[in-house]
């Protein structure tokens, strides 16, 4: 098996793993294997409430509290940074199944 890129019809790069011997035009019939669907697969409630949090913890609730430093939005950042992690994981996972029982 071997991975082809292709752009979808949303215009989002995605990776499917094809037989070795298939063309790259035949990415549409392998099977896909990410990068994960952040659209559908993100929680984006949890998250937006859990960043919510984190700036109300951090008495982040202007501009102004920002006090002109933008790293006190790196709460922002990481709380996307675990979700995706967590996302790319469980793909990992998923594909080495799949390549393992191929």
């Amino acid at each position: 098996m071997r991975n082809v890129i292709k752009i979808d019809s949303n215009g989002y790069k995605r990776r499917y793993l094809v037989r070795d011997q298939d063309g790259d035009d035949s990415a549409a019939q392998g099977i896909p294997v990410g990068p994960p669907d952040l659209r559908r697969d993100l929680d984006m409630e949890a998250i937006c409430k859990e960043i919510n949090n984190s700036l109300a913890d951090q008495g982040i609730f202007t501009w102004d509290e920002v006090g002109g430093n933008p790293v006190g939005l790196s709460v922002i950042c990481s709380v996307f940074k675990r979700h995706i992690a967590g996302l790319l994981k469980e793909t990992s996972s998923r594909e080495k199944k799949l390549r393992s029982s191929s």
